[in-house]
């Protein structure tokens, strides 16, 4: 993934959409997510910070970062499900996926990670085979959208 030089004036109040889709299962219903987030760019990182609530339980919270290197992409998560999952292109990354019902050992072959940007936006795609214990899934896809919150086309 290259970085894109565009003058930076994505404020640090943003909203995102983070959606994604398995291609190798019966569902082709991507699941998408949008939410309020903070977006800041440090020694050539760009950091995107937000919390997931639970549809079952609103009480549990899973503070979430995005980080986007000039290689690739790490998402991290903790709360009551927590991982930390590395996407570089052509490469395999494996982690372990903490759940309340116990441990599973997530790994990823990033296909591809595409990012672009505009002066107050940014999308990264990132195209993946999916493995759950050293079995493959599906290949999948996220699609993470970034906005400026006060010029934003997304709707909370």
């Amino acid at each position: 993934m290259k970085n894109i030089e565009v003058e930076d004036k994505l404020t640090k109040e943003v909203l995102l959409s983070i959606s994604g889709i398995q291609f190798d299962n019966n569902e082709d219903e991507p699941i998408k997510v949008i939410t309020a987030g903070e977006y800041f760019f440090e020694d050539d990182i760009h950091y995107i910070n937000y919390e997931e609530v639970s549809e079952d339980k609103p009480k549990e919270v899973t503070k979430c970062t995005i980080k986007i290197k000039n290689n690739g992409l790490e998402m991290i998560k903790n709360g009551p499900m927590s991982v930390h999952m590395i996407f570089e292109e052509g490469r395999k990354h494996v982690s372990y996926y903490n759940t309340p019902y116990g441990d599973l050992v997530v790994g990823t072959y990033t296909n591809r990670v595409r990012m672009s940007r505009q002066e107050d936006a940014m999308e990264i795609t990132i195209s993946y085979g999916l493995e759950i214990n050293g079995q493959h899934i599906s290949n999948s896809e996220i699609v993470v959208n970034v906005q400026s919150k006060e010029k934003a086309d997304l709707k909370l």
